[in-house]
């Protein structure tokens, strides 16, 4: 593609009014190059050629402009008086699509209108723009390194010393009113996120949730936990034993003979599991003693708690199913006085030091002396706790234990008795109804 370049020597005096290059048409009117004046670059002399010759796949594109200040450092082939570009570097590429292109300007007025008009564009499409995202490609575009105010940079050589300082004060006002533009745009959606963040992700601090109320322990596990702590800190362990018993553990090995009422229908709870034996549910815990003795050589200090059950009448003193504990020790020397000596401890630790306790003769097939133990009220009279006494040597011979060499005590008395008494209840039938406004003081 040949471009007709018109020499128009300055010692002749037609350069053209401003010193901008001249726009030569192709003869298809398509703008398509600009005309070179006698410029320096460098240092290097731009030598006018007649014509000037650019390769058909550079020239064949509509979208690019030389930029005539970089085309005497092109590399070109001179014949016949006709320069042949097969390089231009400082061709420009125009933007097919979105955006404002500055054509070859003749002088820094034209370079500033054209400079003002793209500013009010860029602002009307950054105040346009959607999202942060919309702002970056605007923001890349307007002052990036191939944006239009980087290529206007470029155009600056091609005017007058006069015009560059007023044109270089041009461009960078556009580029500071662009600056200004792009960051005022990306505060105005930054915060608008935030805004749409803070109402997605917005708590009401006012609200104020009902308090949530916590459960605690039933008073005869409170008991039960207490009691346990008592006696293993004076060195017992636990035991415990099923609540389903056969007639031996919970009556014969205990010398609880055939004819004893304890038997009967009218005090014990019977499961008919049919032959070849007799099984009820247990009427106190001292089957685990039973069980204990049976499985473990002596010396043996336990206490055993669990349910128990019998054929009462509910009252105010009395449950059908109700919490036991029972002690046991076995041990070389053992006497009463032991035996007495363990039930104060244990008021004292339990009820505190203030409670007192006695002794009284009883009669338990099981015990032999038998006596029955009780403490001292605040108003001096005296409340009945339990049963004591010294295991029978029956009781012993059963469980395979020589009385000749070992000797010891039992006791037993009611949780929930106790729990009675360490809360002053009114009644034991309390601990049962399931009332959550009594349970709930506890």
């Amino acid at each position: 593609m040949l471009v007709d370049v018109i020499r128009r020597e300055r010692a002749e005096g037609h350069d053209r009014p401003g010193g901008g290059p001249e726009v030569v048409e192709h003869p298809s009117h398509q703008p398509v190059g600009v005309a070179l004046p006698s410029v320096s670059w460098i240092g290097l002399h731009v030598r006018h050629y007649d014509r000037i010759a650019i390769d058909p796949v550079v020239g064949d594109r509509d979208d690019l402009v030389v930029d005539h200040q970089l085309v005497a450092l092109s590399v070109g082939i001179v014949a016949n008086d006709v320069l042949h570009l097969r390089s231009v570097p400082g061709m420009m590429r125009r933007p097919r699509e979105s955006g404002r292109n500055l054509t070859a300007v003749t002088s820094a007025a034209d370079l500033t209108a054209d400079l003002d008009a793209l500013v009010a564009d860029a602002t009307t499409r950054l105040a346009d723009a959607a999202d942060l995202d919309a702002v970056a490609a605007l923001d890349a575009e307007l002052l990036g390194k191939k944006s239009v105010v980087t290529g206007a940079k470029k155009q600056l050589g091609g005017l007058e010393p006069g015009d560059r300082k007023a044109a270089g004060q041009a461009i960078n006002a556009a580029r500071l009113a662009l600056e200004e533009a792009v960051a005022a745009a990306k505060t105005r959606l930054a915060a608008r996120a935030r805004a749409a963040q803070y109402e997605t992700e917005r708590l009401d601090l006012s609200e104020k949730l009902t308090e949530l109320r916590r459960g605690s322990l039933h008073l005869n596990t409170q008991a039960r936990d207490r009691l346990e702590d008592v006696f293993v800190g004076m060195g017992f362990t636990i035991a415990e034993g099923p609540e389903v018993e056969s007639a031996w553990y919970n009556f014969e090995a205990l010398n609880i003979s055939e004819w004893h009422p304890a038997r009967g229908s009218f005090d014990t709870i019977f499961v008919d599991l049919g032959e070849p034996e007799q099984v009820m549910l247990r009427s106190h815990t001292s089957p685990v003693q039973i069980r204990t003795m049976e499985n473990t050589e002596p010396p043996i200090y336990i206490v055993a708690p669990g349910r128990t059950f019998r054929t009462d009448t509910a009252d105010a003193t009395h449950l059908p199913a109700f919490n036991q504990i029972e002690g046991l020790v076995i041990d070389r020397g053992i006497t009463l006085g032991d035996l007495h000596g363990t039930i104060q401890e244990f008021v004292r630790l339990f009820f505190g030091g203030e409670v007192k306790t006695r002794l009284r003769p009883s009669y338990f097939p099981f015990t032999e002396p038998s006596a029955e133990f009780d403490i001292s009220r605040a108003d001096g009279s005296w409340l009945e706790l339990g049963g004591c006494g010294m295991v029978h040597p029956n009781v012993l011979r059963n469980c395979g234990i020589d009385p000749e060499e070992w000797q010891g005590f039992a006791f037993g008395f009611g949780i929930d008795r106790l729990a009675v008494m360490r809360y002053e209840l009114d009644d034991i039938r309390e601990l049962v109804n399931n009332d959550v406004r009594f349970l709930r003081q506890f």
